[in-house]
């Protein structure tokens, strides 16, 4: 392929941005002819917006979001390049946005419309009828697996069992359990998705765990897309490398779609797959236009299989990192698990409303470490008014539930990890409407349900075997985070002691 001439270029480029800086006058010259009132923010210049007092500031990225909050309100504004980004940051302002028809669309991802060669595609990034329809299809399939010898249910449990036979066998030294539970988290989707759960030392889950970890460190650094879409189109781009990575991913999931084509019974589906070619068929043979396609298949794997494991795992993560700091909450929890579960069998999802610090515990691991810190953006459809301000059309918005989650004015102490701040005083536990770790309204978290189950079962079943502490001689990890796409802990290492 004949390469572009480096003066055609720099010609592209400095054209793109003037029509760029054109444009963004053009549209301040018609808000302000209409008098509208948007959110307070930072100064925005010219062409670049607020970066340049975001590169001024020394503050980590969500401590400055907290801080601009407490500057500016609870909802305020940055422009970035072009593109107009409105922050929520009190419950109330975010249940209202979240719910409101004008917010339920998505952002553009350029790099994955190069590559697919259409927009619009998938359940995490799609909007309008494709959204609609697709969100609708996975919680039929949901429900789909709430019946029958192969519910979810059972499906968490069995994994579960494996997950701490693993873990016994990894006992007897200090381990890193980012692969092990990475290994537990991503069996559940697959038995889900593709009908059978994989053997941890299988070259084929190795190879889509590779690539799942692969494709979404690289679409951590892929926001700057949103803002310089042409940037995803010029030679030698990095976002070439998410392409890569959307292509094998694609293709190891085609060899499973064949596979499956190969022995597939309409009146018998056996996993996501199946149903997902279920519909297919039916709409083309009732002579229904849907959204439902092959491609499509593709994308929805790869939003329910990325999704759900980076996040559980990530949890679970914070969840053993916050017991080897509070050893007398890890007690207090296995005492309860003992007094409750006994010692004969593995906790269940029916003790659930039997193990109230438990569940206290969970929910305070999850204030804490807030693996969804930023909500993914919600894209304006059409102008809207959000709490006395106009949001025009195109605008992203976004929720800070990292400043949500340690607000003072919802939490008493908020930097101190103190579960019993979830019980009442009869020692039930109560979940304050504010604490949305999978954030709110028509596009909260798809997978939440089975999320919560997971975490629950994971949790409490390791917790119920094995007592986890820092390493002789090693010391604490830190509970500082890693803010990419989740977010994770920093990498730690853990033993894990085998209760008597």
């Amino acid at each position: 392929m004949d390469s572009v001439p480096l003066d055609r270029l720099g010609t592209l480029l400095i054209v793109t941005l003037l029509c760029m800086v054109g444009l963004r006058f053009l549209i301040s010259w018609i808000r302000d002819g209409k008098k509208i009132k948007l959110p307070p923010g930072p100064t925005a210049w010219p062409l670049v917006g607020s970066i340049p007092f975001l590169i001024r500031s020394k503050l980590p990225p969500l401590d400055l979001l907290t801080a601009l909050a407490d500057d500016h309100g609870d909802i305020l504004r940055l422009r970035i390049m072009t593109t107009e980004v409105v922050i929520l940051s009190s419950y109330d302002i975010i249940k209202e946005a979240y719910n409101h028809p004008n917010l339920q669309g998505r952002p553009r991802i350029v790099p994955i419309e190069d590559y697919i060669g259409r927009r619009n595609i998938g359940v995490a990034g799609s909007s309008g009828p494709v959204w609609r329809e697709h969100r609708q299809f996975v919680f039929s399939a949901f429900r789909h697996f709430s019946t029958g010898p192969q519910n979810i249910d059972h499906i968490i449990h069995v994994e579960a069992r494996t997950l701490v036979s693993e873990v016994s066998t990894l006992s007897r030294k200090p381990f890193n359990p980012h692969k092990v539970l990475n290994n537990a988290v991503s069996n559940v989707i697959a038995v889900m998705l593709f009908g059978k759960a994989y053997n941890y030392a299988d070259d084929d889950f190795n190879q889509l765990q590779e690539i799942i970890n692969t494709n979404l460190q690289e679409a951590a650094s892929g926001g700057i897309y949103l803002f310089i879409p042409f940037l995803a189109k010029v030679p030698f781009s990095p976002a070439n490398k998410i392409k890569q990575g959307i292509k094998r991913f694609t293709d190891f999931t085609k060899k499973i779609v064949n596979e499956h084509r190969h022995v597939f019974e309409p009146d018998h589906p056996r996993d996501i797959i199946d149903l997902y070619l279920k519909k297919i068929q039916e709409d083309h043979e009732g002579g229904i236009e849907s959204s439902f396609d092959e491609t499509n298949l593709h994308v929805l794997c790869g939003d329910l299989f990325g999704a759900s494991t980076e996040t559980t795992n990530a949890s679970l993560k914070w969840s053993i990192l916050y017991m080897m700091i509070h050893p007398e909450v890890q007690t207090k929890v296995q005492e309860e698990l003992d007094r409750v579960v006994g010692r004969d069998r593995l906790p269940e999802l029916d003790d659930r409303a039997s193990l109230p610090f438990t569940l206290a515990t969970l929910h305070e691991i999850q204030r804490m470490g807030h693996v969804f810190p930023l909500s993914i953006p919600h894209a304006c459809t059409a102008d809207m008014r959000l709490a006395d301000y106009d949001i025009p059309e195109g605008t992203l918005v976004v929720s800070n539930l990292w400043r949500l989650s340690r607000d003072s004015r919802l939490w008493s102490d908020p930097d101190e990890f103190r579960p019993d701040r979830f019980l009442n005083e009869s020692g039930d536990c109560i979940k304050p409407e504010a604490l949305i770790p999978f954030s709110i309204g028509k596009r909260v978290c798809i997978g939440e349900s089975i999320a919560r189950k997971e975490i629950f079962v994971f949790f409490s079943s390791l917790l119920h075997r094995f007592h986890f502490s820092i390493p002789a001689g090693g010391r604490p990890p830190s509970l500082q985070g890693r803010l990419g796409l989740v977010y994770d802990t920093q990498d730690y290492i853990t033993c894990a002691s085998p209760r008597t």
